[in-house]
């Protein structure tokens, strides 16, 4: 049987080719804008090659303090500042409200930011990888200490991003660049030169309780600064401010455990769970007088345990205060820091200004700025009144709470925080019992 006529060839143009995409759907849509923009930007492509001939030109031995500030300069200091105008770009060129429109909610927004600078800084860290490997093969260098630096910095830096991502809400330039000053030196200071003297010096590894108060710390400042960076663009009616105390409250009780569990590091675990407790106090007793009757509604919803919680968790500067006392009383009980003149004096630093606060009109009575210039001015005043009674504290006796500060003893201390923390707590009280009327299901 004779076969029939062989089929056209088909045209090429008519062949149907998949879609050939360069980043999946899953990945959040800010995330892909920001690093589109970023890996093809100057800001980005300049310094990782500056640093890739730097580092060809100290892998050598004896070259170890500059191998490792070239790295954290470029971790620390340049990739997380791209972040300082995050917010405060999409807000100067009106896209903000529209990428709220959309089904972008404020955290995803927030997130996808801080994910862009992260994921550069990955890509920056596995560069690295192989100048460690050359290292370790040509001068005998600690190969797995030098990995775990590695991602101590990469934390710190996702830290630090977050942290940025937070101040770029901030409209001053001043305020905002001070402020990022001041988080780059602390960190610095504080945390990364040790770290790199350590390792150069060639001591023993870093102790695996100090690796864990690091990451414990990292982790707690991204998450707790974007939250407030995406609280400070949300809505009225949308609650950040549950996830971020939850947040806090985790942090602070793990990193309670690891100052019982670490007999060698306890001044540095006291210091980051000063921090904690600090920045924590200022944000969430800076918060607005107010919240949304909205958010009031769904807390009511989930019966008494809902309302329960709404004194901890409930947006406002009356629940942000009751939860800061539980906060700094929980860590003076877990850490047995119940008669520290440090953790004294620091909350009662942080527990004055609210006392202060409603004296003030009313557009400065909210917020994380004018919140830290009560702390800075309260400061400012304790300094004044005790150099103006230097010889006598006859003045002093007379001003509650300032009695016998300067000492530096264990019960003035004492009464210092328990006046201030008393009259914060009173005035929350008196908020919360007149509080707006709870709205109707």
């Amino acid at each position: 049987m004779p076969e029939g006529p062989a089929p056209a060839p088909v045209p090429a143009a008519a062949v149907s080719l998949p879609v050939l995409t360069d980043f999946p759907d899953r990945i959040p849509p800010v995330l892909v804008k920001e690093l589109r923009q970023g890996l093809r930007g100057r800001m980005f492509v300049v310094p990782f090659l500056v640093l890739q001939f730097l580092l060809i030109i100290t892998v050598g031995g004896g070259n170890t303090l500059s191998f490792w500030h070239f790295i954290l300069i470029m971790l620390i200091f340049l990739l997380p500042s791209r972040n300082l105008g995050a917010l405060g770009d999409e807000r100067d060129a009106n896209t903000l409200d529209t990428l709220l429109l959309t089904r972008l909610t404020p955290w995803r927004i927030v997130w996808g930011k801080w994910c862009s600078a992260a994921a550069q800084s990955l890509l920056v860290a596995v560069a690295i990888v192989p100048y460690l490997l050359v290292r370790y093969l040509n001068d005998g260098s600690g190969f797995l200490d030098e990995g775990v630096l590695l991602v101590l910095l990469l934390l710190l830096s996702g830290a630090v991003a977050g942290a940025f991502t937070a101040l770029s809400v901030v409209k001053s330039p001043l305020a905002r660049n001070g402020m990022a000053a001041a988080v780059l030196l602390s960190v610095y200071g504080w945390i990364c030169r040790p770290l790199v003297f350590k390792v150069a010096q060639g001591q023993s590894g870093i102790p695996l309780t100090y690796a864990g108060m690091i990451t414990v710390f990292s982790v707690w400042a991204a998450l707790f600064f974007l939250w407030h960076a995406a609280a400070n663009i949300s809505p009225a009616a949308t609650n950040n401010t549950t996830p971020r105390r939850i947040t806090s409250l985790a942090a602070v009780l793990i990193y309670s455990g690891f100052f019982v569990a670490s007999s060698f590091h306890t001044g540095f675990a006291q210091s980051c769970l000063l921090i904690m407790l600090g920045a924590v106090s200022v944000v969430e007793m800076g918060e607005p007088l107010s919240s949304h009757p909205g958010i009031a509604a769904a807390f009511d919803r989930r019966g008494w345990i809902g309302r329960a919680a709404a004194f901890l968790l409930r947006p406002g500067w009356d629940s942000g205060v009751v939860f800061c006392a539980v906060l700094w009383g929980l860590a003076a009980i877990l850490t047995d820091m119940k008669d520290d003149p440090a953790l004294l004096a620091t909350a009662a630093l942080c527990f004055f200004p609210v006392t202060g606060r409603l004296i003030f009109p009313p557009r400065l009575r909210g917020g994380t700025v004018p919140f830290l210039l009560l702390i800075l001015a309260s400061n400012i005043l304790k300094t004044i009144l005790l150099a103006i009674d230097r010889d006598s504290d006859s003045f002093i006796e007379r001003f509650p709470g300032f009695y016998n500060s300067s000492r530096g003893n264990v019960p003035s201390y004492m009464n210092l925080a328990l006046i201030w923390i008393s009259l914060a707590l009173a005035m929350a009280a008196f908020s919360l019992m007149f509080r707006h009327p709870r709205v109707k299901r």
